[in-house]
């Protein structure tokens, strides 16, 4: 009994203890950015003249109207019924992108999408693997 206690003794002082790492230097905090004041020409541009306040006024009521028109457009826009008809498996990663894009899970699956240049690209690339209705 004393030979296997002196051999665990022995093993147990054979190994040597694992130092701890040095303690990492801590980063010097940031400095607070300081504020930003607004700029006093547009200011006074402003309030210097009725007149500009005027043509900014025209400009901004044209903008809301193309922007309004652009809404109208854009709700008023077709769609298109497309279905996967053929597996991805074994097709190049930008077909596989393209029917992930179109949102297609399964075969035989049809997704009714918006009729842009982009979805017509798409359909373009996976045109052997889909039918457009």
């Amino acid at each position: 009994m004393a030979e296997k206690e002196s051999k665990e003794t022995s093993k147990a002082k054979a190994a040597p203890a694992k130092k701890a790492a040095p303690a990492k230097k801590a980063a010097p905090a940031k400095k607070a950015a300081p504020a930003k004041k607004a700029a006093p020409k547009a200011e006074a541009a402003t309030k210097s003249s009725p007149a500009a306040e005027s043509k900014a006024t025209v400009k901004t009521e044209a903008a809301e109207k193309k922007t309004a028109t652009a809404v109208k457009k854009k709700s008023s826009t077709q769609t298109v019924a497309i279905t996967l008809k053929r597996s991805a498996i074994g097709r190049p990663k930008d077909q596989k992108a393209a029917l992930v894009g179109m949102g297609f899970k399964r075969l035989h699956q049809t997704v009714v999408l918006k009729d842009t240049p982009e979805i017509r690209g798409m359909i373009r690339k996976v045109s052997h693997l889909v039918t457009v209705a």
